[in-house]
């Protein structure tokens, strides 16, 4: 019982807190009144259910986002099949998001593409889950190469620590020397 407690008062942290990082929607983008949720970035479904609360892997979320998203893969414009074209996406509200229900695609924001790609990276390394139906190889490491740790990102890693004693490796050794090659050996 007292686990529990503990764990409802981590998700309380997680999505009371300013300072935690509010995937798709980093500026924030009133979306019909929605409430925020969390959003598992690597899908539930392709998970164990003893890992379905690492916090490292939840992240508030406005609830119409996280809807969309479902649990369809993450791409970007840059990395499409040719066969794919842009009038299969649709915008979502007022954000930066594109979902496609035709292809099972959905497109972040850029804000959000290194926290993806490192929560992501965390899981697969740390369950040593496969994420081939979450994000192709070259899109995870393009995006967590491209979009560096934000303050935000690292306050949520520093929080889940404190509650968890685990932290998220790829961003704490993001500045690291040999990190893109780290990465690389391990993701490609």
């Amino acid at each position: 019982m007292i686990m529990i407690m503990g764990f409802l008062l981590s998700i309380r942290n997680i999505i009371n807190s300013v300072h935690n990082p509010e995937i798709y929607n980093i500026n924030h983008h009133r979306i019909n009144n929605s409430p925020l949720t969390l959003e598992h970035i690597f899908p539930k479904c392709y998970m164990n259910k003893k890992t379905y609360h690492d916090m490292h892997n939840l992240f508030k979320c406005n609830k119409e986002l996280n809807n969309y998203r479902s649990n369809y893969k993450f791409s970007d414009f840059d990395n499409l099949n040719i066969e794919m074209n842009f009038n299969d996406f649709k915008k979502i509200s007022e954000t930066d998001n594109y979902v496609s229900t035709k292809h099972k695609i959905f497109i972040p924001e850029k804000e959000s593409r290194g926290i993806i790609s490192r929560a992501i990276m965390y899981m697969a390394f740390e369950y040593k889950y496969k994420y081939n139906k979450v994000i192709n190889n070259d899109v995870l490491i393009e995006w967590c190469l491209k979009h560096p740790p934000t303050k935000e990102e690292i306050y949520h890693n520093n929080i889940v620590f404190m509650k968890q004693y685990k932290r998220n490796i790829f961003i704490d050794l993001y500045n690291k020397k040999n990190y893109k090659s780290y990465i690389s050996k391990l993701f490609l």
